[in-house]
């Protein structure tokens, strides 16, 4: 990737993520729905069987929350600001 794209991709995640444009509102409405969703499966975990289904499932959530933490510290290279 040359800095150029770097530059680019890093002001999209920003637009994504901040943003109030339509495909920025759509974003956060999904991620919003992710939350919803991950607060559900956190509240109802105790009582679910611990099956493979179980495991995958926990597994995705926190791949997801790990890339979308990586995404917001590289999209933030610069802490100072």
């Amino acid at each position: 990737m040359t800095a150029n794209s770097i530059t680019h991709f890093r002001r999209r995640l920003r637009e994504l993520y901040f943003g109030t444009s339509r495909p920025a509102t759509r974003f956060q409405s999904m991620w919003l729905i992710f939350d919803i969703i991950v607060v559900v499966f956190f509240l109802t975990a105790p009582f679910v069987e611990r099956g493979n289904a179980f495991l995958a499932l926990d597994y995705t959530i926190a791949a997801v929350l790990a890339l979308d933490l990586a995404a917001r510290a590289w999209e933030f290279h610069d802490l100072k600001h």
